[in-house]
């Protein structure tokens, strides 16, 4: 995934020409009007419907930007990025902080709301690739948008940019920290960040004096912890075949495949034929190496 510090040198040379040059954009003798309402149209996406619609808007929303935008550098871009689509996708996150620092505040509250509309489960990747690193690059300008941080992460998540999606679970972590361990563990094992989940279950269970779950200690790899909290949990409720079902993937895990071979066989005929599909393949390894 592309982050900041990836970002084409464009970008941050753009950015710097608004902010740090002499003749600032909000010089009112040399700043260029953005125009609100031709933004505002090309920013509506309740008529969006299909991908290529959602492709067609992305399209048309980044070059009004540049047409829009106050910074002559990006303006003098747009006659160009119309006619080569990648220019414009390369300057979206400039062209829009520009834009972003002369809007009024219902026009800010406006387009947020087309990109909460915008930023959901079923559109095109490339369109929700192109806001998330948007949300990212106002967020690194000190300009973050309104837009909820939980969702953003689950979207990330979703769309497998688990390092945007690591850094906005992160940040509930900060707040919420219980209700989020679940999450951090999660996306740390899609990053292969093993060590940092297992500083996250040694803080829940020091720190925050979180009971451990058994699930976590699975998703880790921790097959022996795992086990001891199953059979604890199943001295208290022996009917509740959860447990049971967790115990022996432990004990496959572990290559333990008589305990496995002898729990399986005597609960096999109380077992509902979905818990038997669950654990099928676990019974057909165990006979293999056994041979029975």
């Amino acid at each position: 995934e592309q982050m900041l510090d990836e970002y084409d040198i464009q970008d941050e040379l753009l950015i710097s020409s608004i902010s740090d040059n002499p003749l600032h954009i909000n010089t009112p003798s040399l700043r260029m009007e953005v125009n609100e309402a031709l933004l505002k149209i090309a920013w509506n996406c309740q008529n969006c419907s299909t991908l290529e619609d959602w492709s067609e808007w992305m399209r048309r929303f980044s070059i009004s930007l540049l047409k829009q935008s106050p910074s002559h550098a990006l303006r003098s871009c747009s006659i160009l990025a119309q006619e080569h689509q990648p220019l414009a996708r390369e300057l979206f996150n400039a062209a829009f902080m520009s834009c972003w620092t002369c809007m009024s505040d219902v026009a800010k509250r406006d387009v947020v709301t087309q990109l909460e509309m915008a930023l959901s489960y079923d559109r095109p990747a490339d369109v929700i690739q192109m806001l998330l690193n948007l949300a990212e690059f106002m967020e690194r300008d000190e300009k973050p948008l309104p837009i909820s941080q939980v969702a953003l992460g689950n979207l990330a998540e979703t769309y497998k940019c688990y390092a945007k999606a690591l850094h906005y679970i992160e940040e509930e972590f900060q707040k919420r920290p219980k209700k989020s361990i679940d999450d951090v563990i999660n996306i740390n094992n899609h990053l292969k960040l093993y060590d940092s989940s297992m500083g996250i279950l040694k803080y829940a269970k020091k720190v925050l004096n979180v009971t451990m779950k058994e699930s976590w200690y699975e998703k880790l790899g921790q097959w022996d912890e795992a086990m001891e909290v199953y059979q604890r949990k199943m001295l208290a409720h022996p009917e509740n075949l959860d447990y049971l079902l967790g115990s022996v993937r432990c004990h496959a895990a572990l290559h333990e495949w008589d305990d496995v071979y002898t729990i399986l066989s005597k609960r096999w005929d109380v077992m509902k034929e979905d818990e038997q599909e669950q654990v099928a393949h676990i019974v057909c390894s165990a006979g293999l190496k056994l041979d029975k």
